[in-house]
């Protein structure tokens, strides 16, 4: 899949990916809020984490690795992944996309700092 992906997204902006342990790399794609419509973007969003205010936000690309409670960032934004699922045409992966909330550094909960 990342050589798809890589060529697919080469020209998109760079993205930081950070783990738990601190290790970082690097991949490319974009960051979008989530356009669920009118008054959901408003509204709370039930996790395993809890609830999670709105709005949400939407990777898509490739970055190695990328799994669920880890940093994504993206110039000066930093964000939270929540749920990471490879999107496939024909069997084929073609790149990542995952569901990400927005993350203040030194922060518990990236939406209410």
């Amino acid at each position: 899949m990342e050589d798809v992906a890589k060529r697919l997204f080469r020209y998109f902006l760079p993205v930081e990916r950070e783990t738990a342990q601190g290790e970082k790399t690097q991949g490319r794609g974009l960051i979008a809020a989530d356009r669920g419509g009118g008054e959901a973007l408003t509204e709370e969003l039930f996790h395993q984490l809890g609830r999670l205010p709105r709005p949400l936000y939407w990777f898509t690309g490739w970055a190695q690795e990328l799994a669920c409670g880890e940093l994504l960032r993206q110039g000066e934004e930093t964000y939270r992944v929540l749920r990471v699922e490879a999107v496939t045409l024909d069997q084929r992966q073609l790149c990542l996309r995952a569901l990400l909330e927005r993350w203040e550094e030194g922060g518990e909960n990236g939406a209410g700092q």
